[in-house]
């Protein structure tokens, strides 16, 4: 064997004896554990699970969204239950959300939707987080969070206040101020005009009061007054200023005036709080309505049930005493419907009720929000 042949049977022999070790330390192992048995954990799959399946929870848009009145997100959803599922409220995690389902039931198997829509006129631009709770019935009670994560667009209108807010007594000759504020590139030559404004209830006085414009801006005023007949304690209203921008048809500037009454006198119940009906723009007359619950003193008469805007309906039935709270009070079942199609852009109504009673004259009035499929 030659000098080099030599060196090279020495070079592989080396090269065997540092892998060998690596080599057995598998088969080692092998033969220690490889007759023993592995015991996993049994799966247990939950019972009584949600019927309700989304396609997801958390839905985060990376773009800006478009430059538009109102974005929106559709969740989707599946029955995965053997039972209907009813959807008994959806609550929004502020008041510029109007989410709304596609059914209120869905039977099994049935795919459905929530839809989320965001009015971007007077929401901060930039990134913004929306959620919305789904309580359900399946036939146990549910709730399911849908996160909304987007990123708004640079600000095209502004209201201030956007909630007209004149907490405590309401002085007849007081005014108040509200400004519309158009950032658009077409301000200039095209500014945003108020052709028409409407208050409700009739107490709350608003008109525009002028305009100006600025390099970057326009501005409208609006001047808001309360009649001395605004009856006493605290109530809701609406402003709507109806322009000729097809972009924003309509604006509404909500009202919150007076001052509350004592504890004791607070006696009206309203069910539910923010009710709303759903209105088919193709076909109004289809409307789904919805019952408002209201409960008052029984020496308290009904004299009017006032709703604007114009195109909704009510019917008001007395319901029996045994479903009343107390037998001091008395219940009555509002039903609300839409005849007619609204005005566009509008959104939102107000309900007035008022009684005569051994005190005087007293009225509640609530919202009632308008969605548009």
């Amino acid at each position: 064997m030659s000098d080099a042949e030599i060196v090279t049977h020495h070079a592989a022999s080396a090269k065997w004896r540092l892998l060998l070790p690596g080599l057995l330390v598998p088969a080692v192992w092998s033969a220690i554990f490889g007759n023993t048995e592995t015991t996993l954990p049994p799966l247990i799959v939950p019972e009584n699970q949600p019927g309700l399946v989304f396609e997801t929870y958390y839905y985060h848009s990376p773009l800006e969204a478009p430059s538009q009145p109102v974005v929106s997100k559709e969740f989707y959803f599946r029955n995965e239950g053997s039972e209907s599922v009813q959807i008994t409220d959806l609550v929004p995690s502020c008041g510029c959300l109007k989410p709304t389902a596609s059914a209120p039931e869905i039977a099994p198997g049935e795919i459905g939707r929530i839809t989320i829509p965001v009015r971007t006129a007077n929401e901060p631009s930039g990134t913004r987080e929306y959620l919305v709770t789904v309580r359900y019935l399946d036939p146990s009670p549910r709730e399911a969070t849908l996160t909304w994560k987007v990123v708004l667009p640079e600000k095209k209108l502004l209201i201030e206040p956007r909630v007209l807010m004149v907490i405590g007594d309401v002085a007849g000759a007081d005014s108040h101020e509200v400004f519309v504020s158009d950032f658009r590139s077409s301000h200039q030559e095209n500014p945003l005009q108020i052709y028409r404004v409407e208050s409700a209830p009739d107490f709350i006085n608003a008109e525009a009061a002028g305009q100006t414009s600025t390099a970057t801006m326009s501005r409208t005023g609006l001047k808001v007054g309360f009649s001395a007949e605004m009856p006493a304690g605290q109530h809701r209203g609406m402003i709507t200023l109806f322009t000729n921008d097809p972009e924003y048809p309509a604006l509404q500037i909500p009202v919150i005036a007076g001052r509350p009454l004592k504890a004791e006198d607070s006696v009206v119940d309203v069910s539910p709080e923010l009710p709303r009906i759903v209105v088919r723009d193709d076909q109004p007359d289809q409307s789904q309505g919805t019952d408002v619950v209201v409960t008052a003193p029984a020496d308290w008469t009904l004299t009017t049930v006032d709703v604007w805007p114009k195109q909704l309906h009510t019917e008001v039935s007395q319901l029996p005493e045994s479903d009343a709270a107390t037998a001091n009070q008395r219940t009555m079942s509002i039903r609300v419907d839409s005849l007619e199609r609204p005005d566009a852009g509008v959104e939102q109504g107000i309900i007035r009720v008022l009684w005569s009673t051994p005190e005087g004259n007293r009225s509640v009035s609530f919202p009632i929000s308008i969605v548009r499929i």
